[in-house]
């Protein structure tokens, strides 16, 4: 079981307790993987996992995207959700967002920060 915890600052990997700061999971693509998502915030927050190009010749899918039930929709201070998925077979970082307002904001490069991490599948 993978745990994740959102802060009203950023997601880390490990226990409530744990004192990890790394926001990214590392797994293995085509795996089944649980995850429990620990909100130990003060506002609600959620995890949506963004989908990457394939790189594939046309006539493939171009994007590949981690299953709809392995986003969690908002959870409030508290509050924790555990979903199962199965990996894409597409390795790569799959990046790894909070939807709510103010969690997370385009940076000068166009990239986001606040609420960010990232699956990385190998």
């Amino acid at each position: 079981m993978v745990l994740l915890n959102v802060s009203d600052t950023g997601y880390a990997v490990g226990g409530v307790d744990s004192g990890s700061t790394q926001p990214n999971v590392a797994v293995q693509n085509r795996s089944n993987v649980t995850l429990k998502l620990t909100n130990v915030g003060t506002r609600p927050h959620s995890l949506y996992i963004a989908c990457i190009p394939t790189g594939l010749p046309a006539g493939c899918p171009s994007m590949s995207c981690f299953p709809d039930d392995a986003n969690i929709p908002a959870l409030a201070p508290g509050d924790n959700a555990t979903v199962t998925f199965a990996t894409p077979a597409v390795e790569g970082a799959y990046q790894f967002t909070s939807n709510e307002d103010g969690d997370t904001r385009a940076d000068a490069d166009g990239g986001l920060t606040g609420l960010v991490g990232e699956f990385v599948l190998m």
